[in-house]
This record gives structure tokens, sequence and C-alpha cells, in this order.
């Protein structure tokens, strides 16, 4: 089973987190749960129990301080975009800026 590795505070290793954490959760058929395709439908407790190990997956795998930004959410699905709102747009927003900067000294 390949291993998540830590989110960083500052979401550098975003790509490779969200990439392994979605592996891991595939293997235990959760992965379903992040992207919402997956939703509460027939038994109640068992659909609780599969978004819980799916947020635990993050949980356990980010620093306390991002913990404390997604905290307020239920699902699995809201952990996964509340993630990819705060890092993808950072990683973007990023990648432009080296990209302006690459063609400042053109």
């Amino acid at each position: 089973m390949a291993e998540i590795p830590q989110l960083r505070a500052d979401g550098q290793n975003w790509t490779e987190y969200c990439e392994k954490l979605l592996r891991v959760a595939a293997q235990q058929n959760l992965d379903r749960l992040y992207d919402r395709t997956e939703t509460l439908q027939g038994d109640a407790e068992d659909w609780q129990q599969r978004n819980a190990i799916a947020k635990a997956l993050i949980v356990n795998t980010i620093p306390d301080s991002i913990f404390l930004r997604i905290l307020q959410f239920e699902s699995a699905y809201e952990f996964f975009k509340a993630l990819k709102n705060l890092f993808e747009q950072d990683i973007a927003t990023l990648e432009l800026l080296r990209e302006l900067r690459n063609n400042r000294t053109k």
C-alpha cells in the first residue's frame, strides 16, 4: 500500500500528497467519497463509517494548522474540496508569479 506523505503547511507538496491520498483511498474503495460520486444511499451507518475513515486519511496526514481550517466540515468530500481550494489556487498563483518573473528577466 502506498504511504500518504504529511502535507506541508505551505502546500508545497500538494500535488504529490493529493495523488498518494487518492491512490490509498482507491485501494480502500474510499476515493468516490472525495469526489462525491458516492453519496449517502442505503445503509447510513456504513456510509458514515466509510466517510469517517476517508476523513481520517486526511486528518492523520495534515498539520494542525490546516486541520483547524477544515474542522467545521462534516464529509470527506468537503474536507478534500477545502484542501483543493487552499492549495490548488496557491500553486496556480505561484506558477503564474514564477512565469511573470521569468518573462521580466528575458
